[in-house]
């Protein structure tokens, strides 16, 4: 329930109470001050526990203390614990706080620093690099528009045996779809279906978007039919992808249909369908059914924005 606060205040209330405090209970407690932005009392907490020899720190308690460093973008610090584990080999590091560490410096803007570390780890053997390490690193590359070395990584994975999940499958997409590579990104979609992945609403909003903002929205059409059929019912994203697929090309009145069978399938739209739609009016200079949409937000409990006005 994310009531960090709440969990620090039972936490002393045990110790006042002088009930006993475990390994579990104490990772507990340092996780939420990490998410308060507060690791030094995490690593408060630990000193006090040592100094009363409840109990021994274990490999998941510098994980999360490493995590709460990255959060605070104190990447020197984390580092430095990291190192200091594996030289002084006081704690065997697991793959979970390799794939910490691998997170924290993808999330920290450190991508290449991460691919250091996981080919370390590849060398060394000290432990095996696994899916979700790879699929951070893929999803980082990509988001820092390193789509080609993201598919390199993709193709390892493919030979060490790894089988790659939705999760792989869905960055690349989003990540070929930002260079404008919907083939690819489109053939990686039938991949996905060939291995048995199924694609869930997300991959297949990353096409639909890809494919409008080429200017094939008659393609959109067989997309949707093969999501109705995968059990993935479009959404407000697919039906927002498709409305600005429309609107680009001028077609208000297929614009105006895809809007109105979003109520037939009770999908609510927000505020950048009407934003999408008012905008594409406007460029048609069809301004009197823009203010109709402009005036029609508030009854749809929607507020509009800065861009709606622009």
């Amino acid at each position: 329930m994310k009531h960090y606060s709440t969990v620090v205040s039972l936490y002393k209330e045990m110790l006042v109470l002088g009930i006993s405090v475990d390994d579990y209970t104490m990772n507990i407690e340092i996780n939420c001050y990490c998410y308060l932005n507060r690791v030094d009392f995490g690593f408060a907490t630990l000193g006090d526990l040592l100094k009363r020899g409840c109990c021994a720190p274990d490999v998941t308690i510098f994980t999360t203390l490493i995590k709460g460093l990255f959060l605070e973008h104190k990447i020197a610090e984390a580092m430095g614990l990291f190192n200091k584990l594996l030289r002084e080999n006081e704690i065997e590091p697991k793959e979970i706080m390799y794939g910490t560490v691998i997170n924290g410096l993808c999330k920290t803007g450190n991508i290449k620093m991460a691919v250091g570390l996981l080919r370390d780890m590849e060398k060394t053997r000290v432990s095996s690099a696994d899916l979700v390490m790879y699929n951070t690193i893929i999803d980082n590359l990509c988001k820092d528009r390193m789509v080609d070395d993201a598919l390199v990584f993709f193709s390892e994975m493919i030979e060490k045996g790894m089988l790659p999940d939705v999760i792989t499958y869905n960055s690349l997409i989003h990540g070929l779809r930002n260079f404008g590579r919907w083939k690819e990104a489109k053939r990686l979609l039938n991949k996905m279906v060939d291995l048995k992945f199924f694609p869930d609403v997300y991959s297949f909003n990353i096409l639909v978007n890809a494919l409008c903002k080429e200017g094939l929205v008659k393609d959109v059409d067989s997309i949707l039919k093969i999501m109705i059929q995968r059990g993935e019912n479009p959404d407000v994203v697919t039906y927002s992808a498709l409305i600005d697929g429309y609107c680009l090309q001028g077609q208000m009145d297929e614009a105006m249909k895809a809007f109105n069978s979003m109520e037939d399938k009770v999908i609510e739209p927000d505020t950048i369908t009407y934003n999408t739609l008012i905008n594409g009016y406007c460029k048609q200079m069809k301004i009197d059914e823009a203010m109709h949409l402009l005036l029609e937000m508030p009854s749809k409990g929607l507020k509009p924005t800065q861009l709606t006005l622009i």
